[in-house]
């Protein structure tokens, strides 16, 4: 997902990320804990692929108890390029109001999922590109 922001949207100095449960060697907790220690009194944001999985557990964990942070579970690509431009367009606000903004972005995701049904009798030489 990093890169496809990175492709669509240039370089983000607000995004962030980790490669989580890749090689053993790597503890995600301390990884996590050593890249968000330089802007820990900032508002964050943490974005999790599914809901109770591994990552999102220890993202619950981290964040339980700290008011400046998100976590927002269930990433798209739609809802990912919603928020870091709702990132990089927004000045500093309080968390009740990022979570107002957020919920409306979390709405726009929801929206990029969509059962796309083909016409079975269509040939590619009939479709209007």
């Amino acid at each position: 997902m990093f890169q496809a922001i990175s492709l669509i949207m240039g370089s983000q100095k607000h995004l962030h990320y980790l490669t989580a449960y890749v090689d053993d060697q790597l503890n995600f907790s301390d990884q996590l804990a050593q890249k968000v220690q330089p802007i820990l009194q900032q508002q964050l944001i943490f974005v999790s692929d599914v809901v109770g999985g591994s990552v999102n557990n220890e993202l619950m964990t981290f964040t339980q108890g700290r008011s400046n942070c998100l976590l927002i579970s269930g990433m798209n690509l739609p809802f990912l390029l919603e928020l870091v431009n709702y990132v990089n367009t927004t000045n500093c606000q309080t968390v009740a109001q990022s979570v107002t903004n957020v919920q409306k972005l979390i709405k726009l995701g929801q929206q990029g999922l969509q059962l796309v049904q083909l016409d079975s009798t269509a040939t590619p030489a009939e479709e209007d590109f």
